[in-house]
């Protein structure tokens, strides 16, 4: 038996609590009809396992399973949302040096520094 949970609005990110009546019993959550992912759930009501997910296409439907026999699954705070879209390129002057970048040139100052100093003058 499945949990199928129509969303309208078109949303591109969506929230669940979701919990297990008895050992915490894992679930499987496809969103549209898509690969279902494996989630690992409480149960203890006052300590929900939160799952969520932002997609790059609008959520139509949620399907949730138990993944075990006699496995109750209890769902809380349900919510959807539009996700932001993200950067493809940053801005100008947006881009941060590496580290291993930075610790190459300060190591090269510092070497300047001492041949410097160890040159009779």
């Amino acid at each position: 038996t499945r949990l199928h949970i129509v969303v309208t609005g078109s949303p591109t990110a969506f929230g669940i609590n979701v919990m297990t009546v008895g050992y915490g019993n894992p679930v499987g959550i496809s969103i549209n009809g898509g690969a279902e992912t494996t989630v690992a759930t409480s149960s203890n009501k006052s300590s929900p396992t939160f799952w969520g997910i932002t997609n790059d296409t609008a959520i139509s439907t949620v399907d949730i399973r138990p993944l075990t026999l006699d496995t109750l699954v209890l769902i809380d705070n349900a919510s959807t949302a539009m996700a932001k879209a993200a950067l493809i390129d940053p801005p100008p002057g947006a881009e941060t040096p590496e580290m291993s970048t930075l610790l190459l040139a300060a190591t090269g100052l510092v070497l300047i520094g001492i041949s410097k100093r160890r040159r009779p003058s």
